[in-house]
């Protein structure tokens, strides 16, 4: 497997190819990771089933560009305006997956997004429909509005006046935030 270089905007995504020359093109999108989120055995058992199958670093990801010089969001920002907040878009993200199947010559494929990656290419189903043959999303939601942390929540988070940045320091934060929220003392219940 050769890394080539889509470009898109200034931006140059990383992708590879996997599969028969002639297989039937499928694209997979993966969340806010790499194209190693999509493991090797995975990708070889779809071209096996006759699929050349594309995997991409999405941008600020592995080896495709990290806009370094954007800086990260404040935190209020992102939590109660994340586009404004942010210095791209999730539009941006899948003109990036249409770049990709330009510089891999395809006029369009069967497309595959996981978790942010399935936003991904509902995005690019909607804005680029005649690119994509078909649309597969896993553990994803068709709007970034559901699954938002109430207000009670982001004040909890503001609260903690540290980042969270490991799963470590959620489960702390979250006892924490749990034992000073509700003072009751968990029961269980028989079944």
């Amino acid at each position: 497997m050769t890394i080539r270089m889509a470009h898109h905007d200034g931006i140059d995504l990383a992708y590879e190819t996997i599969g028969p020359a002639g297989g039937e093109p499928l694209l997979l999108i993966a969340g806010i990771s790499q194209m190693l989120t999509w493991p090797d055995d995975f990708c070889a058992a779809l071209a096996a089933r006759g699929f050349l199958v594309a995997r991409f670093d999405n941008r600020d990801t592995g080896l495709s560009t990290h806009l370094h010089d954007a800086g990260r969001p404040n935190k209020l920002d992102l939590l109660l305006r994340p586009a404004c907040a942010a210095a791209y878009q999730l539009t941006d993200l899948a003109d990036d997956a249409v770049a990709v199947l330009d510089a891999i010559g395809w006029s369009s494929a069967h497309v595959v997004g996981e978790t942010f990656g399935g936003m991904i290419a509902q995005s690019m189903a909607f804005r680029s429909q005649d690119r994509v043959r078909s649309l597969t999303s896993i553990a994803s939601t068709p709007s970034s509005r559901i699954g938002r942390p109430s207000l009670a929540t982001l004040v909890r988070i503001l609260r903690t006046g540290r980042s969270i940045d490991s799963a470590e320091d959620y489960a702390q934060h979250v006892r924490i935030s749990t034992r000073s929220s509700d003072p009751r003392p968990i029961r269980r219940t028989r079944r």
